[in-house]
């Protein structure tokens, strides 16, 4: 394929209004917008595939206990944390 007709097969983005063309087999080319619009997908594919990813950690009863303990007294204007121990 002539580098003049070049656009994204995606989108259909000529290769002139394109920051970057990247060029695969058999003439097929994608753009950098469609390239990040890819990305977003396949990163969100992803996260649902792997959701415990996004979890807070559990502690280790060992790592609970070695923190310092505190506590917390709440009144409707104001919390104080108190730290004893």
């Amino acid at each position: 394929m002539s580098n003049k007709h070049q656009h994204c097969s995606f989108c259909g983005k000529p290769k002139e209004d394109a920051r970057r063309l990247i060029a695969g087999p058999d003439g097929a080319c994608i753009c950098d917008e469609c390239v990040e619009i890819c990305k977003s997908m396949v990163d969100e594919w992803q996260e649902e595939k792997n959701p415990s990813e996004k979890e807070v950690p559990l502690k280790k009863p060992a790592e609970i206990k070695a923190e310092p303990k505190r506590l917390s007294i709440f009144n409707p204007t104001t919390c104080v944390r108190l730290r004893y121990g």
